[in-house]
């Protein structure tokens, strides 16, 4: 992809989420929904996901004394697991030993992410589950349908950031320029300003160190998001059931992006202010999301800049090395789960 301004290298992949055909069972012998009378359980809760997702692991590790919550991989669908719509209700068929099945009708779907290859055994499974998703009646944690704003970072900060904003003291939507047209790149000022993915593709944040390196050429082809770069510290807020969870970070300065590498950086618990509090709850509020994710940037005169609000936070990195009962936000996610 010559035409691209941002190289490959600096639009990694979300970790944990790619369907593999390592995960598979060699086997492919399906499950026989047909088979199965309607679930008559509905005090459980499904996580599904991919294998390797960090936040379904994390999950599954504090599973020992919780019984209401079932983890699913989307890798072993139809093997270990299946599904089956009969008088308008959805149920799942999960294997529970040799020859032994349970049906069951859940409260509740805690969604992650996934993506696969188009010519990947995974690829009509993920989109029968996305589908199904789409007719399911009960909560869905995280449904892909929330991610549609998320995925055009210019439409979120216009009708759900800059709108909220305008009622808050202190926070602030980063200027920003879609540029198409080498002419136009140029009568940018480089020196203040930072290169990042437009749409919902993952990408590094990355400034004019490093991106005046790039093919300058390509920006005539596809348009380019440049953003003020603001100099301070990152804080992220986590939402569940209108409770938040906020961390600061302290960036590794070796790290190449402009924003931080979470695998390298000092968390911190942080306080929110009432009037950040608020703001918060507003852009939840505009967007319907139960559990999100909301990236802050502090600048020197504690101003609060909002980037973005992300409806499927990858929280493991926040919370990976603390334990069920010391972690809040864990700890809440998992009683949410099992009790609603």
């Amino acid at each position: 992809m010559n035409n691209v301004f941002m190289p490959q290298e600096y639009r990694p992949r979300p970790s944990g989420a790619e369907l593999d055909g390592a995960h598979s069972p060699q086997a492919m012998e399906y499950l026989n929904s047909s088979l199965f009378s309607n679930g008559l359980s509905n005090h459980f809760t499904l996580c599904i996901g991919p294998k390797s997702d960090m936040v379904i692991q994390t999950i599954e590790r504090q599973l020992d004394k919780v019984s209401t919550i079932i983890t699913l991989y989307l890798e072993e669908m139809y093997q270990t697991w299946s599904w089956y719509c009969r008088n308008g209700t959805i149920n799942f068929v999960i294997k529970t030993g040799f020859q032994r099945c349970q049906s069951i009708v859940p409260k509740k779907i805690y969604f992650r992410s996934a993506y696969s290859d188009s010519n990947s055994i995974h690829a009509n499974k993920l989109y029968d589950f996305v589908n199904l998703l789409n007719i399911y009646r009960g909560e869905i944690l995280c449904h892909p349908i929330e991610h549609q704003l998320n995925n055009s970072k210019m439409l979120q900060a216009a009708l759900t950031i800059i709108p909220a904003s305008l009622h808050s003291k202190k926070v602030k939507c980063p200027t920003s320029y879609i540029i198409k047209s080498v002419k136009n790149f140029n009568q940018l000022n480089l020196k203040n300003l930072v290169v990042k993915s437009l749409s919902g593709m993952r990408s590094d944040v990355v400034d004019k160190e490093i991106f005046q390196q790039w093919n300058q050429s390509a920006v005539n082809h596809l348009p380019v998001l440049f953003q003020e770069k603001i100099s301070g510290y990152d804080v992220r807020v986590h939402s569940l059931n209108n409770k938040f969870y906020a961390k600061r970070v302290y960036q590794n300065k070796r790290s190449r992006t402009y924003r931080y590498n979470i695998t390298k950086s000092l968390l911190v618990d942080y306080t929110l202010l009432d009037d950040i509090e608020k703001f918060c709850t507003a852009v939840l509020k505009s967007e319907s999301l139960n559990l999100a994710g909301i990236d802050f940037k502090v600048d020197d005169e504690n101003n609060y800049f909002c980037f973005e609000i992300n409806p499927g936070p990858g929280w493991s990195a926040y919370y990976k090395n603390d334990g069920f009962k010391k972690n809040e936000f864990v700890y809440d996610l998992i009683e949410y789960l099992s009790h609603g």
